[in-house]
């Protein structure tokens, strides 16, 4: 076995020592982004066992992040690999444009290089739309733990370029997740609404970098 395939399966090793990491995450109300540094190196042949009973669908990317996607009985999982580590502040990156009646309403700067906004909707005290991205430094993951199987659909999109997926859930379709990785600055973005995909896609393409005032 090639040096970076036995790289490639401690690394997936990681993925349930992660997940369970992740069952008590920080106290949000939406959708949390968290890093976790990489477990202890384990004996191989636990970990062929361990990769053989675990479906991955896995995205292999050319230069800059790589990541591999888990979808599980109640959460889809994205665990990133070669993330550089960054100098200086966290990029500040915002939507420029926003469906009509949608409001600032918070934002909240995390521990590992993430940042969310919130939005709420002035004419339906229900609407609502997070915009969250993380830098990704070391071996992290992302989860959304709201997707149980067969409660989404999934596709795969692209916005300005950059790779991603679109979450809609069956029986509310206007609502759902999509995240998109720019693999190359090591940024991993995620919007969560329930103002329909069209709207969702077009917020998502407008996300700007915002100069420093």
């Amino acid at each position: 076995m090639k040096s970076f395939d036995i790289l490639d399966a401690l690394t997936d090793m990681d993925d349930d020592i992660l997940l369970r990491a992740a069952e008590d995450p920080p106290k949000r109300y939406y959708v949390w982004l968290r890093g976790f540094q990489k477990a202890a190196a384990a004996c191989l042949i636990c970990v062929l066992v361990f990769t053989a009973l675990v479906a991955t669908d896995a995205i292999a990317m050319e230069t800059g992040l790589r990541w591999t996607v888990r979808y599980r009985e109640d959460k889809v999982t994205w665990l990133f690999k070669d993330g550089v580590e960054q100098e200086g502040d966290l990029p500040n990156y915002e939507p420029t444009w926003l469906p009509e009646g949608y409001v600032w309403d918070r934002e909240y700067s995390g521990p590992t290089r993430d940042k969310s906004i919130s939005y709420r909707n002035l004419y339906d005290d229900g609407g609502w739309i997070w915009f969250d991205y993380m830098q990704i430094t070391d071996k992290q993951t992302y989860y959304l733990g709201s997707l149980d199987k067969g409660t989404y659909e999934k596709e795969t999109v692209e916005i300005n370029g950059l790779p991603g997926e679109l979450y809609t859930y069956v029986d509310d379709p206007d609502s759902g997740y999509l995240i998109w990785i720019d693999k190359h600055n090591c940024m991993v973005f995620l919007l969560g609404f329930d103002s329909g995909t069209e709207d969702a896609i077009r917020i998502a393409e407008s996300v700007t970098l915002m100069e420093e005032e």
